[in-house]
């Protein structure tokens, strides 16, 4: 299934916490079996964290609405299929924690699908006072790394809707682990960055790689 940004107005963010021993074999199921996931509603990014996280899985789900997530996932609970080849033998023995959070792109941002390989930052921001003071030093800063293409991409910059409040995400996709090195470590010294910091009470950023299952490589 293709992704539409145009159509679609929500995203979940689920990050999967997994058993160590079980990893390997869940990685390798879910490349054999989640296409009977996909027929259902796309998936826009399926990743492993490779730093800032062990043995997780994040993944991106977009949906035009509530409801049409509500309809996915009545579909997927009927499903016989889906149940008993993948969630029973292969979900629920592999996770053994899992959260998720619903966003909405910025105002004024878009989001975007990078066709070329490569890996992904994922930098979640707790923030402190209104939107109206942080939103803009962070729409600088996801304006910035939108100029900076063919080096990098942004995928999305979110603001929280439901899951941890007055909280924000950016996505951003490196041809490279050293270039997104490179990007972290460049971050301190730019003046959107820092104004941004001021409204920061927390930031946590992830290395993500991306699984065959995912739109984004």
């Amino acid at each position: 299934m293709s992704f539409k940004a145009a159509a679609c107005a929500l995203y979940e963010l689920r990050t999967y916490s997994l058993h160590l021993d079980r990893m390997a074999a869940f990685l390798r199921d879910t490349e054999r079996l989640f296409h009977l996931r996909t027929q259902q509603s796309p998936v826009l990014g399926y990743w492993t964290s490779e730093l800032g996280g062990l043995h997780q899985v994040v993944h991106l789900w977009p949906y035009e609405s509530l409801s049409h997530r509500a309809s996915v996932r009545a579909a997927l609970a009927s499903d016989t299929t889906w149940l008993q080849e993948y969630v029973g033998p292969v979900l629920n023995p592999a996770v053994l924690g899992q959260e998720n959070l619903l966003l909405r792109p910025l105002e004024t941002t878009s989001v975007t699908a990078p066709t070329g390989p490569g890996v992904t930052e994922l930098l979640q921001l707790s923030l402190t006072g209104p939107e109206s003071d942080w939103s803009p030093p962070l729409l600088q800063v996801a304006a910035e790394v939108g100029e900076a293409a063919p080096d990098h991409t942004l995928v999305g910059c979110f603001r929280s809707v439901i899951g941890p409040a007055n909280s924000a995400v950016l996505l951003t996709h490196y041809p490279s682990q050293e270039a997104l090195l490179k990007a972290a470590e460049g971050r301190r010294l730019n003046t959107a960055y820092v104004d941004l910091l001021r409204h920061v009470r927390t930031a946590h950023s992830k290395l993500l790689l991306p699984h065959k299952v995912s739109l984004i490589q």
